[in-house]
């Protein structure tokens, strides 16, 4: 993948459509450490994998599972700076939403918000793309369910009931479509008696 000339800003569009600061974040995703989502009748399950590159690594160094908020989880794929800022970003919506109205917010109302954050990092010229994606779960009250959001480092998010991303979403991937296409029980079925794909 080589942008001879057009990869110099995110503003410049190849002559087959291309922006290639955005390919070459979404590279960066795909070379990092697995996570995956998993959502169940009783909640949502976010993993990640964790490398020790240094046996004199702390243990608890480096995280990639957050809370945003008390009914919101983030889980971070790619650099875990740019990760970090969205996590930021995404507490402040939250924080600023309970300031406003006085509840907390919903976990699609914040991940639209994030995500035309991202995506605004990809059309100035000021910021670079965000070498990371974000998993975003929570419940919905409304619809008496949990939710599984991830939105990639383009500012495209799709809701889930179950992905993964990283060097190993294939063999994860693989591994929940048979899951899912099984329909076992509600410990580890997707969502109970709810229209399979995605949520919208």
């Amino acid at each position: 993948m080589s942008g001879t000339g057009y990869d110099l800003s995110t503003s410049i569009y190849s002559q087959d459509g291309r922006v290639f600061q955005i390919e070459y974040g979404a590279k960066n995703v795909t070379n990092a450490e697995t996570v995956m989502g998993v959502v169940t009748s009783d909640g949502v399950i976010l993993a990640t994998e964790k490398i020790r590159h240094n046996p004199l690594l702390v243990e608890d160094a480096n995280r990639r599972i957050f809370n945003v908020s008390e009914n919101i989880g983030l889980l971070i794929c790619g650099r875990v700076p740019d990760g970090k800022d969205c996590l930021r970003r995404a507490r402040e919506e939250a924080k600023s939403y309970r300031s406003n109205f006085g509840i907390e917010i919903a976990l699609k109302t914040l991940v639209e918000r994030l995500a035309n954050y991202i995506h605004a990092h990809t059309i100035y010229n000021a910021y670079r793309p965000y070498g990371s994606s974000v998993l975003l779960s929570g419940y919905n009250a409304q619809s008496d369910r949990f939710e599984l959001y991830m939105i990639d480092n383009s500012g495209v998010y799709r809701g889930y009931f179950a992905c993964a991303n990283g060097k190993g979403r294939e063999i994860g991937k693989t591994h929940v479509e048979a899951i899912h296409k099984s329909g076992v029980d509600s410990q580890t079925a997707l969502v109970k008696g709810r229209r399979r794909g995605f949520f919208y």
